[in-house]
């Protein structure tokens, strides 16, 4: 025996149970779907070839960006599919799934060179707001 034995705690009953299959399934579908319509109206919004005709060199440059933006697009529908299947708010579940769908669709904005500067404020914006929510969905 301890001298100093702290005070036994009862285990603290799980206050959200696991999502069911049904809602995961949704919730990912959703998240696919939403990020793929997203991406599809993007491409369909612009024409990259006068722009790439007026300036080769930084369409080039900027299709580089938009291929690394497309990575962190990839990364952040894996990980929110992934954390879609654990317990959480269905508040949390909105604002991840379409932050994701921004992502995508200024993605695909920049791809096709249109309208740049909205699509790199939407893209920076929809991504500090799924870190935000991810930081606050920890607590």
């Amino acid at each position: 025996m301890l001298l100093f034995e702290a005070p036994h705690e009862p285990p603290r009953p799980a206050t959200t149970a696991k999502p069911g299959v049904a809602l995961v399934t949704r919730r990912r579908l959703a998240l696919f779907a939403g990020c793929a319509a997203a991406a599809l109206v993007g491409l369909a919004l612009g024409d990259p070839a006068p722009r790439m005709a007026a300036d080769p060199e930084i369409a080039v440059l900027l299709r580089g960006m938009a291929t690394i933006k497309a990575a962190l697009v990839l990364a952040a529908i894996a990980l929110i599919a992934w954390r879609l299947g654990r317990p959480e708010s269905s508040r949390f579940a909105t604002v991840y799934i379409v932050g994701a769908a921004v992502m995508a669709g200024t993605t695909a904005l920049i791809w096709q060179l249109t309208a740049l500067p909205a699509a790199a404020v939407a893209f920076h914006a929809a991504e500090i707001t799924l870190l935000v929510a991810a930081w606050r969905d920890l607590g």
